[in-house]
């Protein structure tokens, strides 16, 4: 087979002498939408010679497609099925698309036709670069009808709304200064009213004035409770000093038996004080517990 006659079957290789692969199709992948979804195309290879020809296929997007199987290896006349899932993508037609495949292949010699499939795959680590050739495919990306009547529709829309814009604004600029200056006005009414509703006379400055004699008599209460607390302290400093002294008093009356009157008559005196001032403190703290009480 001559090289024309290959290219018009779709086999474009490099100068091959043996005709290398067929592909159908043969120069592009073709995927019709909606791309909301996978789409799925098939590549039918064909190894037309007498030899053993190992293949893989490589791709610009491999984050794009899905290929199985991307590599294998093709007896003489034997064809193979190779699938090609493009994944769920958002859709742009004005935007240019440049995907595409290549199938690369090699021959088989004498020696690596004896090996198995998977060593043969191994091999693509090691192979020198001038054994290999390669056919390459571009994609196109379709839509479907009614995908394309839509996208034109909302194209049309848009350019609809585009050119209305312009006739719709100075309607809108009027209306929006019209509004801006009875917004002013309204400001300008409230702003009066509240100035003028504001005198000494008016409620609130009546209520701003109870609040502060609130306040002063509620000072003036702290002030006194604060008094009181520090007549109790006194009081208590004294009761204390009272009773080291009755303790001293009691330690003489335990003396020899001729200071037992004089002792005597000074610890009734000192009794009589005592109860006194017990007396007087009991009812200083019921007069300040009655008070916290009322003015609380």
């Amino acid at each position: 087979m001559s090289e024309i006659e290959k290219e018009a079957t779709g086999g474009t290789v490099l100068v091959d002498p043996l005709g290398g692969l067929l592909l159908d199709p043969p120069n592009e992948l073709k995927f019709r939408g909606p791309f909301d979804d996978y789409v799925t195309v098939s590549l039918m290879i064909k190894n037309p010679t007498e030899k053993r020809i190992a293949f893989k296929i490589k791709t610009t997007a491999p984050k794009r497609y899905c290929v199985k199987p991307n590599s294998g290896v093709l007896d003489s006349q034997q064809t193979m099925k190779v699938n090609v899932l493009l994944q769920p993508f958002n859709y742009d037609p004005n935007e240019k698309n440049k995907h595409k495949f290549m199938v690369q292949y090699m021959y088989l010699n004498e020696n690596e036709m004896q090996l198995s499939v998977s060593d043969i795959l191994n091999m693509w680590k090691d192979v020198q670069p001038t054994r290999l050739m390669d056919i390459k495919l571009k994609c196109v990306f379709e839509q479907s009808e009614s995908e394309q009547t839509r996208h034109d529709q909302s194209k049309s829309e848009k350019n609809l709304q585009s050119t209305q814009m312009p006739l719709q604004t100075k309607p809108e600029t009027r209306s929006q200064t019209n509004r801006a200056s009875n917004i002013e006005e309204n400001v300008n009414t409230k702003f009066e009213s509240v100035s003028s509703s504001i005198n000494p006379k008016s409620p609130i400055m009546n209520a701003n004035n109870n609040h502060s004699a609130r306040l002063d008599k509620n000072d003036n209460l702290a002030n006194e409770l604060i008094e009181i607390k520090q007549e109790n302290d006194l009081l208590k400093a004294e009761i204390n000093k009272l009773k080291e002294e009755e303790a001293r008093l009691r330690k003489l009356a335990l003396d020899p038996p001729r200071f037992n009157r004089q002792n005597n008559n000074s610890n009734e005196i000192l009794i009589d004080l005592l109860h006194n001032r017990s007396s007087i403190v009991i009812i200083v703290l019921l007069a300040i517990i009655f008070y916290l009480m009322l003015f609380r």
